[in-house]
């Protein structure tokens, strides 16, 4: 076999993987994290504190493992064997490219529910495949390799599906953290304006040196006060003259 087809083979197989793996974990965005705590708080099946390291680690795995092993697939079917090693080079290859674009779907656009439709037929689906060739003319490299890819894609379609119909929905919830904030802060400021309009009552009350006051309230001696600015239908408000002392 030519070496530069074999050499573009490995990078396609297993380089390719490496990189996108690389790529996808510095896509990773405060925003992303928050999403995921959400998820989290609504479901226990998604894992938190240091259960949170079984994501990276078994992608980090799973990804070149096997694409070592499709990558046999391949070099065994360029070789003259059965084409089931390229039926199942195939399937790894349907795992790997939607793998790269279901990070997308999920945390980028939020799409749950087709998230999870693509997880299950082909994420899940191309892993079983891949696993099925693996076991029918056997690769055990590529079979033990397969047979953790389909355990650990199973976990993942099952996240997949809690959360695209048993988690309200993410934009949902932010309006309404968004309403219930705006909601407190106009109570807050509601509240400052009352304030403020009580002191300044307070202090429009309150007697001065110049008009010391007596009993009742009643300030001064005089029998008959105006005020200019109350009154109904514009007219004066005249108050009562104070009693005898």
């Amino acid at each position: 076999m030519d070496l530069q087809v074999d050499l573009l083979a490995g990078f396609l197989f297993i380089g390719w993987p490496v990189y996108q793996l690389l790529a996808i974990s510095s896509e990773w965005t405060a925003d992303d994290e928050h999403f995921y705590q959400y998820l989290a708080s609504h479901s226990k099946l998604f894992p938190t504190g240091w259960w949170r390291i079984l994501f990276p680690l078994m992608w980090t795995i799973l990804w070149p493992l096997n694409g070592v092993g499709s990558y046999l697939f391949w070099h065994a079917y360029a070789a003259g064997d059965d084409t089931v090693y390229l039926v199942g080079s195939i399937f790894y290859m349907v795992f790997f490219i939607v793998s790269c674009a279901w990070m997308r779907i999920f945390f980028k656009m939020r799409a749950l529910r087709f998230a999870f439709v693509v997880t299950f037929i082909f994420v899940w689906g191309g892993a079983l495949g891949y696993c099925v060739c693996a076991y029918l003319y056997p690769q055990i490299f590529a079979a033990v390799a397969a047979t953790v890819l389909v355990v650990w894609t199973t976990y993942a379609t099952l996240l997949t599906f809690v959360a695209a119909y048993f988690v309200p929905p993410h934009k949902k919830h932010e309006e309404e953290s968004r309403r219930h904030e705006r909601s407190t802060v106009e109570e807050v400021a509601d509240w400052d304006v009352g304030i403020d309009k009580r002191v300044v009552l307070a202090a429009s009350m309150t007697p001065t040196a110049s008009q010391p006051q007596k009993a009742f309230g009643v300030v001064g001696s005089s029998v008959q006060q105006r005020s200019s600015h109350v009154g109904l239908s514009g007219k004066e408000l005249i108050l009562p003259p104070p009693r005898n002392q």
